[in-house]
């Protein structure tokens, strides 16, 4: 892919760099002369000078050294732009209640770049003075988030809650690194904005750097940020029913009344009297400490029952059921369910092992779904918290586990830097929540949704809907919601998961139909 334009940019073009570049050898211009042109070899990080470029290569040399020229790869750097910041938009004192994304953005592209340029003159400076190499390592990593970081703010697509969250995340990083490598740090507001000493008494400048050394010190903030994996393996049941059903089980904030984690289905087969899959078992990734010790924080489970709509409506109106035809089955909310699980990890040691039971709550009659009556719905299964810096650690310590490797259940909002500075997804979950077919003269009731995607010229797009399950993930054609068995202002409450293609998105729409379903006739 070509970098640059075709024309010659207007000098100087500052880049830095965001991979290291060490070639082997010089470029030999043809094997019968000993003519070569020499590379410009530099480190992920460092700040170059563009003086002319033809395709995919440049020339130029080191911003601090403009004695070492030489050629190098276009897709290896990444052009700066540092167009002066006014004085309010530099530093803000204290922040405000409002938050312009376009003016964050440009203040914490400022910041990234300022601390780029200090971190590699710090490192160019220790390292000849016999840096370890593990050190190093550590230290480019660091300088390799940053840029990650910076790359993804300025391709424009950061959502403004995440920029917000992305502020909190880079400022700690930032320090972070300052403090280990003795640099000096600024003092920052609840919003981890830099505050503006000259702005600020003796006496505030005083408990505001007073705060910032607590918080560098402590041992929260020079630890390690761990994330928790949560293992569940479901045991084998008779549900015994008459129907088809599918268990869908996530992680769920009852404070916030949101979904933390997307949803595993496990399909339950009438005749075998069982789960129809091999393995039973799930995990949840992307999890932090805070979320598992919140008191709201649930395990939720629902069963949705396969059958025709004529069953639920025959035991709401006392009438036998009668069924004209192929009977049409539908998906039906049967049950739910929740569990808190604070309570139930709070104590729980690295690796073992906790049997659950899970109770349901009927959502509807459910009489004449049942074979037999005294049965109680309900489910068990063993739960189990992992806890380290990474998923990789984690697999290292706990190779047992993953092997097989369980299919992963990810968090619907990224809450690791990785996570957000991922390009591989594209991706939008969509809630179907309260609905309302109540209408002057007549009520439509036993609607279904019907979801399919489709492009600018009316060709539907095949696997955009993802169904998480625990032998694979299924990409289907479209979507049905549950139905909702003689209700008009149904509560669907269902998360749909779209995977979009990666390369083209452009002109994509969603269209979404409405059926009434009934089998028999609506006049007897």
């Amino acid at each position: 892919m070509q970098f640059f334009s075709p024309q010659e940019p207007e000098p100087p073009v500052i880049c830095i760099a965001i991979c290291n570049f060490i070639p082997s050898s010089p470029l030999s211009l043809s094997p019968s002369t000993s003519k070569t042109i020499n590379f410009l070899p530099f480190y992920v990080g460092e700040r170059l000078q563009i003086i002319s470029h033809c395709d995919n290569w440049c020339f130029g040399h080191f911003e601090a050294d403009p004695l070492q020229t030489g050629i190098f790869p276009s897709n290896f750097i990444e052009p700066l732009d540092e167009s002066p910041l006014t004085d309010d938009d530099d530093i803000r004192r204290f922040s405000s209640q409002t938050f312009d994304s376009v003016k964050e953005s440009k203040q914490l592209l400022s910041e990234i770049t300022e601390t780029l340029k200090a971190w590699w003159k710090f490192l160019k400076k220790d390292y000849s003075r016999g840096l370890l190499d593990s050190d190093f390592r550590q230290y480019e990593d660091s300088i390799k988030e940053l840029i990650l970081i910076r790359k993804r703010i300025l391709s424009g697509n950061i959502p403004t809650e995440e920029l917000r969250e992305l502020r909190h995340t880079t400022a700690r990083k930032i320090d972070i690194g300052s403090h280990k490598m003795g640099l000096s740090m600024p003092i920052r507001d609840e919003s981890s904005r830099i505050l503006r000493i000259d702005n600020l008494s003796v006496i505030s400048s005083y408990r505001e750097h007073e705060k910032a050394y607590t918080k560098i010190i402590s041992d929260n903030f020079n630890e390690e940020p761990q994330i928790s994996i949560l293992f569940i393996n479901l045991n084998q049941i008779d549900f015994k029913l008459n129907y088809d059903c599918e268990l869908t089980i996530l992680l769920f904030d009852n404070e916030t009344k949101k979904a933390l984690t997307e949803s595993i289905v496990f399909q339950w087969d009438k005749k075998m009297k069982k789960f129809l899959h091999q393995n039973l078992n799930g995990m949840f990734v992307g999890l932090n400490v805070k979320d598992l010790a919140k008191e709201s924080f649930e395990l939720t489970a629902t069963i949705t029952v396969n059958a025709p709509i004529d069953i639920a409506l025959s035991t709401i109106n006392g009438k036998p059921a009668k069924i004209i035809g192929e009977p049409i089955s539908v998906r039906q909310p049967l049950a739910q369910g929740s569990l808190k699980l604070a309570d139930k990890l709070k104590d729980i040691l690295d690796k073992e092992k906790r049997e659950l039971r899970l109770s349901f709550k009927p959502l509807m009659q459910i009489e004449k779904f049942k074979l037999s009556q005294k049965s109680e719905l309900f489910i068990e299964f063993t739960i189990q918290r992992l806890t380290g810096p990474s998923i990789d650690e984690i697999e290292i310590r706990h190779p047992e586990i993953f092997n097989p490797k369980p299919i992963s259940i990810l968090r619907l909002n990224p809450s690791t830097t990785k996570e957000i500075m991922e390009e591989g997804r594209n991706e939008i979950y969509l809630k179907i929540g309260a609905s309302d077919f109540h209408g002057g003269k007549y009520s439509d009731k036993n609607i279904e949704i019907y979801l399919k995607v489709y492009d600018d010229e009316g060709n539907p797009k095949p696997g955009c809907f993802v169904t998480t399950t625990p032998d694979k993930i299924e990409y289907k054609d479209f979507y049905r919601s549950c139905v909702y068995a003689s209700e008009d202002r149904p509560i669907f409450n269902e998360m749909i998961k779209i995977s979009l293609p990666i390369i083209l998105t452009k002109d994509l729409h969603l269209r979404i139909l409405y059926y009434h379903r009934r089998t028999s006739d609506k006049t007897e």
